[in-house]
């Protein structure tokens, strides 16, 4: 892996200006970020289940990292991740992948009024992606937006009809004490076999 991110900086440095090798980086830094973040988490399962007495400061954020990175979580690659997807939008402000992964990180931090701006902007870059929606009417829910939320999961839900997306819609109709809306959702999701019409009422 090391290799491979030297192999591209030094490309970048060559070409500094291209939007398509950042956001290459950026893809290759974020995966790896993830995989570490997994391993480390597996490592650190193990360590508790192996030790129950031992104190992980698992309530103390900052301590917490600490030990996953001392089980190989690679927090550096996430934030050069961002970094080169940021690149990419500067070089090239229609990359609406770059974008995604920008949108939908702030939406995993629950920084969801960042989260809408930048799935509004996505929307007009690919507005035939499906999962733009889901997030942005999820971020409206989250928000307490609920009439925009219901708006934009009803248009997710007709460009790609799945169990997340009547699901997520049928908590906003809920929101919005529509029942007989839920109760349609419920229909769906039974009708798609989906677990999920069981937590519409919980």
């Amino acid at each position: 892996m090391d290799k491979a991110v030297e192999s591209y900086r030094k490309a970048i440095l060559l070409r500094p200006d291209s939007s398509a090798l950042h956001f290459e980086f950026g893809v290759l830094l974020y995966a790896e970020y993830l995989k570490s973040y997994d391993k480390a988490q597996m490592k650190l399962l193990a360590d508790v289940i192996r030790r129950p007495n031992k104190d992980f400061s698992k309530n103390d954020i900052s301590k917490r990292e600490g030990l996953l990175v001392r089980y190989g979580y690679r927090k550096e690659y996430y934030i050069s991740a961002k970094e080169e997807f940021s690149e990419t939008l500067k070089y090239n402000p229609s990359h609406w992948e770059a974008r995604y992964y920008i949108a939908a990180d702030l939406f995993k931090k629950q920084k969801y009024e960042q989260a809408i701006v930048e799935f509004n902007e996505l929307n007009q870059l690919k507005p035939d992606y499906a999962n733009n929606f889901t997030f942005l009417g999820e971020a409206y829910l989250n928000t307490g937006k609920y009439q925009l939320a219901i708006n934009t999961l009803e248009k997710a839900s007709d460009m790609n009809p799945s169990a997340q997306h009547y699901y997520v819609l049928g908590l906003a109709y809920r929101k919005t004490g529509n029942w007989k809306k839920v109760y349609e959702m419920v229909g769906k999701l039974k009708e798609m076999n989906s677990d999920f019409h069981n937590d519409l009422f919980n």
